[in-house]
């Protein structure tokens, strides 16, 4: 779908993640807050909707249900900074295109990232897009999407506010590479960064930091009564923002949900012991956990292996 925006200079979008809803959600669906929303997403008033990633829950098994239940029915474009979720055997690139891109809107240039790709770090091509967008002259706003927030990842700032986040293994390249970058930004350019890995037990739907002209936000939904979507507005190079609720719940403004709210409240969502048995019964039936018992057993064969090696070596 082409991307149109009427006026280059008075535009507005939506901004979340996580579209699959939570990780109990076993029925291959959207979330229920995003299917019963549709008609918000197509609003007159928008131009597109940004999904910070894990648009699915496994691509593998739901993207055809995806293209007749929720892309079929939408008449904005829909752009995605793919999770690790939407990355399975490159069906996201066959189907649907490039991981990462960028393109202008009047003063306002928007980077899409992949952070599956690198395990995180910004690399080749995508470091030498992000200079260029850095570098693109007469630009008032950069705005950037990636799933994992790799700027909260790479500072000891944030330890704590983010549990449950996809993570790097073996560490990123933000704070030696991409902070020099954009903390060398002029000062009269703004940097938005949206990401969008918020693990289940988030205080919030909604984070957002303020450094200066650096901008860092979170957002995701969850299929919880807080779901809510971020309406970002551009006019005359002004970036401004509106947090629309899903259910109907009242919300504050997006500044207000920042650090030290975040550090002050604690998960709303209470556990629900009922539920183990189904948790249980999730996990020895997905994929992923068997993978992890045969790549284990493999191991410890591959490790015993050696080990005899070494014997029959030591025996000659």
């Amino acid at each position: 779908m082409d991307l149109q925006v009427a006026d280059s200079s008075n535009y507005s979008y939506y901004v979340s993640a996580h579209f699959y809803g939570g990780s109990q959600n076993v029925s291959g669906y959207p979330a229920s807050t995003i299917l019963g929303n549709i008609d918000l997403l197509n609003a007159s008033s928008n131009s597109f909707t940004v999904c910070s990633g894990d648009l699915f829950k496994d691509i593998r098994g739901q993207r055809e249900l995806y293209d007749t239940i929720l892309f079929n029915r939408l008449s904005k474009p829909l752009f995605n900074a793919v999770g690790n979720h939407d990355v399975t055997d490159d069906l996201f690139e066959t189907h649907y295109g490039l991981t990462s891109y960028s393109f202008q809107i009047g003063s306002d240039m928007h980077v899409v990232l992949n952070t599956e790709l690198d395990e995180g770090s910004i690399e080749g091509a995508q470091l030498t897009m992000l200079k260029n967008a850095l570098g693109t002259p007469g630009i008032s706003n950069l705005l950037i999407y990636s799933h994992r927030p790799i700027w909260a990842e790479a500072s000891d700032e944030y330890d704590g506010i983010f549990k449950g986040n996809t993570v790097s293994t073996f560490g990123i390249n933000f704070n030696e590479v991409v902070a020099p970058l954009i903390e060398g930004l002029d000062k009269s350019t703004n940097l938005y960064w949206f990401s969008g890995s918020l693990g289940g037990d988030a205080v919030a739907s909604f984070f957002y930091h303020e450094n200066g002209n650096l901008h860092y936000i979170q957002s995701a939904i969850r299929d919880l009564k807080r779901d809510a979507l971020l309406q970002v507005k551009s006019k005359d190079g002004e970036i401004s923002f509106e947090t629309v609720s899903l259910t109907g719940e009242a919300l504050d403004k997006l500044e207000s949900y920042n650090m030290e709210a975040w550090r002050d409240q604690h998960p709303v969502e209470e556990f629900n012991f009922r539920l183990v048995p189904f948790y249980i019964k999730s996990m020895l039936t997905h994929r992923f956990f068997w993978y992890g018992i045969i790549y284990t057993i493999l191991g410890v064969i591959m490790v015993l292996f050696i080990r005899k090696l070494r014997r029959r070596k030591k025996g000659v």
